[in-house]
């Protein structure tokens, strides 16, 4: 469970790398959160099967919804 928390805040991280460094429009930040949480569960979990695929997706997810709720706390 603690790898998942850690694995949803270096999501939060990268996505808002992407959106900083890359250009990434707020459009395409849930897509790219997915896709970083996937791919941060599997290389974290050590292989590829459902159960990772699941929690990549709830990483992702949970990455994007603390990014927009953070943004609607602030304000921004």
């Amino acid at each position: 469970m603690i790898e998942l928390g850690i694995v949803i805040a270096i999501t939060v991280a990268l996505t808002e790398l992407a959106k900083k460094t890359l250009g990434v429009t707020s459009r395409y930040t849930p897509l790219i959160a997915l896709l970083i949480g996937i791919a941060l569960t599997s290389l974290s979990f050590g292989g590829f099967d459902t159960e990772v695929l699941l929690n990549g997706i709830v990483a992702g997810l949970s990455a994007s919804g603390l990014y927009s709720g953070g943004k609607t706390a602030i304000g921004k």
